[in-house]
């Protein structure tokens, strides 16, 4: 995937034509007045020769500038955006989540008593009135081209610019719905696969072949989004219950999940393993064989987020505590934006301007 860039800097590329322009028309007027007078006495008598020149200056400064403008823009921009938010839940013909019994009418549902604007929309469809976007197909999601992976691209521009990706139960992203073909295909490099045989003594002809998963001849992660991405790893195996707890800095992002909701427990599925760079935990836990465990975590990139969850929304009796989290979770973080406890970040503008 190409290395991304902020919408915004659509607007500083004509600053940079300006800038061009002008300096030629001030070394060509400049020319044209020392020809004239063999001297470039009037240089600065004429008027217009002057505007130019402030244009030039100002539209420099700007050019050169604009990261530190922009952000501060942002600054202003990041909490009016979710004032009102609109929240754009993926929902195809014919797909059916891996992993989770919640699909787009059910994550609908849920916002119905909150006041944001809730839509079903396409992977195809824009998500420029979008400030939250919601993938409701648990281990799986629409790809329109599983060679470019453009719909996964598409996730990241728009959380790149600011917007919030959801991305709930199980490994996210492990299979894609190709929307072309219509089969689901995994999105990373699939494990070996052979054949176990059983021979049945009373009718030697008759043997039994079993598929198996040889696990030993690649790796789980090798070549997956998540791992390629993200640089994140999940547990492997069935879902479990664990108990969870937050951090101060966990609370300051969504708030005390854990005591709005009631229970110190949830279904962990596949949840993200310690370390995690470049994230901001919600919900920890704990497993003998990973040690720290994330069920439910916030990744930052660029100006959004990514909010991803290994946990269980399948299991009878259990799905619906994880459900919960993930409903609380999303108003907590948009309610801290809009409220300014949330600040805006940007990592590769923090890092310049504490430099300078």
């Amino acid at each position: 995937m190409a290395e991304l860039e902020y919408k915004t800097a659509e607007l500083r590329r004509p600053l940079g034509w300006i800038s061009t322009l002008l300096t030629t028309v001030l070394i060509a007027n400049s020319i044209t007045i020392y020809l004239q007078n063999h001297s470039l006495d009037g240089l600065f008598r004429e008027p217009i020769l002057i505007a130019i020149l402030i244009l030039w200056i100002s539209s420099s400064l700007i050019y050169l500038s604009w990261r530190k403008i922009d952000w501060l823009f942002w600054r202003l921009l990041w909490r009016i955006r979710f004032r009102n938010p609109a929240i754009g839940i993926l929902a195809e013909n014919n797909l059916r989540p891996i992993g989770s019994k919640y699909g787009p009418n059910a994550w609908k549902r849920a916002f119905t008593d909150i006041d944001y604007e809730t839509n079903e929309i396409s992977v195809r469809d824009s998500f420029k009135k979008c400030r939250m976007v919601i993938n409701p197909y648990g281990e799986g999601y629409p790809e329109e081209n599983i060679v470019t992976l453009r719909s996964f691209s598409k996730f990241c521009n728009f959380v790149y610019n600011g917007g919030i990706f959801v991305s709930i139960g199980g490994y996210p992203f492990f299979w894609a719905f190709d929307l072309g073909s219509g089969e689901r295909i995994c999105a990373g490099k699939p494990f070996s696969e052979g054949y176990s045989g059983i021979i049945n003594s009373n009718n030697p002809t008759n043997i039994v072949f079993t598929k198996v998963i040889d696990r030993s001849k690649v790796s789980l992660y090798e070549d997956a989004i998540l791992w390629k991405k993200f640089h994140l790893m999940t547990n492997w195996g069935d879902s479990c219950k664990v108990k969870i707890h937050q951090e101060d800095k966990d609370q300051e992002l969504v708030g005390d999940l854990i005591g709005l909701i009631g229970t110190h427990e949830v279904e962990q599925f596949r949840a993200p393993v310690s370390p995690v760079p470049g994230c901001r935990p919600i919900l920890r836990a704990k497993l003998d064989a990973y040690g720290e465990i994330y069920p439910l975590l916030a990744i930052e990139y660029g100006r959004g987020y990514f909010i991803i969850g290994g946990m269980n929304l399948e299991k009878v009796g259990e799905a619906e505590t994880s459900f919960k989290f993930c409903k609380e979770a999303i108003r907590g973080l948009i309610n801290g934006i809009r409220n300014g406890t949330i600040p805006p970040h940007d990592s590769r503008i923090n890092s310049e301007i504490s430099s300078n």
